[in-house]
């Protein structure tokens, strides 16, 4: 997967931004005003587009200006020379029609790779719980554990009433356990075996075959005009799609005039909320 991007913090109401890097990486007050003080600069690293893209998202809600920062690698598997390079028309030069026609291209295309990277992110979480679910069946405890678990329970009522209980509980459950896990070791392994065997290799296939069309995807002339047509700190589907409405609308005819709205429309959005 492309960990190639970096979220930059440019300028942010500071308890606001310490505020939503706590809720994004659970760090403490000290951590998060350490990170935030730090800034203009970077306060995310190796990340995916979609994982840059949810943090910026989740940033600009509280009118933070934030940037998305890439910098080429031989990621997905690619080797010095497999990048295609962009050989269209200056864009700073588009305007009108054929400016429209790129920034729509390249919006798309970066929906495109945000849907790829979600995938990947979605065949990682499942392998996750594929292993995670295996464990459980291979630990799981089977009758006799509940059983015994519930006459130690009943014994200790009788004997020593809520206290009992109680003790009756634990110690059921622990010893009664142990003689569970004897008993069916062997067949939850086998079950767990069986489970692993019908769902992880078909999901790892999965997922080769999708990093395979990602590497396709994030080395295709496609891609490459899409960098060349929306700059980094700006390659993300909701700024994207800002610059398109403005050259649409006809309220930029260049992509200088339509980042510079954008930039106008951050402001003035930030402005807005510390009123």
């Amino acid at each position: 997967m492309d960990k190639n991007y970096s979220v930059r913090l440019e300028e942010c109401d500071k308890i606001a931004a310490i505020k939503v890097y706590r809720e994004i990486t659970g760090a403490g007050l000290k951590e998060a005003k350490e990170v935030i003080d730090g800034t203009p600069g970077i306060i995310f690293k190796d990340l995916s587009l979609l994982e840059a893209n949810d943090i910026i998202k989740k940033f600009r809600a509280s009118y933070c200006d934030v940037t998305l920062v890439n910098e080429p690698s031989s990621s997905l598997g690619s080797k010095p020379g497999d990048k295609t390079h962009y050989e269209g028309p200056d864009i700073s030069k588009l305007e009108g029609k054929e400016l429209l026609e790129k920034l729509v291209k390249a919006r798309d295309t970066i929906v495109a790779a945000e849907k790829l990277q979600f995938e990947l992110e979605g065949i990682e979480k499942a392998l996750e719980e594929i292993n995670k679910k295996t464990k459980d069946i291979e630990n799981k405890s089977g009758f006799i554990t509940y059983l015994g678990t519930i006459i130690s329970a009943v014994l200790g009522v009788s004997l020593f009433k809520f206290i009992g209980l109680i003790v009756g509980l634990i110690a059921g459950w622990f010893v009664f356990a142990i003689i569970d896990s004897m008993v069916n070791k062997d067949k939850n392994s086998e079950k767990a075996q069986l489970y692993y065997n019908e769902n992880y290799p078909p999901m790892e296939s999965k997922k080769n075959e999708t990093l395979n069309r990602a590497k396709r995807f994030f080395n295709s002339s496609e891609f490459t005009e899409a960098r060349a047509v929306i700059p980094n700190d700006y390659f993300d589907s909701i700024s994207a799609e800002y610059l398109v409405n403005a050259v649409e609308n006809k309220r930029a005819d260049s992509i200088k005039e339509a980042i510079n709205l954008y930039e106008e429309y951050l402001h003035r959005s930030r402005m807005e909320e510390l009123q």
